[in-house]
């Protein structure tokens, strides 16, 4: 069975896969991977200043609050919206580990299902994130 079509967007962001057709490199110039990686920094950024305006703190004071609402959204929308590995968003989160930003992930995922304010929060983020 054939994958579903994927919606395209103008302006949208669209996964990326870390490697090419038959497993061929997708960058053969280091240059073009390095503004890959800029744009990754940039969509991170984004998203972080979306969630600091929402909880009125900088992510220096959140981010290395163990189930801070505030933390795992912006790990959760890094990881959904912004292409950014386990790895990547544990590092830009002070230095956890990718099973600990993969539960926060899996437990904002969770509790948006049953806080009406929380999944209002990924809403606006998502809004955010595909502009």
């Amino acid at each position: 069975m054939a994958r579903p079509v994927r919606i395209r967007v103008a302006g949208g962001l669209h996964h990326v896969c870390a490697r090419g057709h038959d497993r061929q490199a997708l960058f053969t110039d280091r240059r073009d991977y390095a503004q890959f990686l800029e744009l990754i920094e940039e969509m991170h950024e984004e998203i972080v200043a979306i969630v600091e305006r929402l909880k009125g703190e900088t992510w220096a004071d959140f981010r290395n609050r163990y189930g801070d609402w505030g933390r795992d959204v912006v790990l959760w929308a890094g990881r959904k919206y912004g292409g950014m590995t386990l790895k990547e968003l544990g590092a830009a989160a002070g230095g956890m580990d990718d099973v600990a930003v993969a539960a926060a992930v899996r437990r904002i995922a969770e509790r948006s299902r049953a806080r009406a304010r929380l999944r209002a929060v990924l809403k606006h983020v998502t809004r955010k994130c595909i502009m």
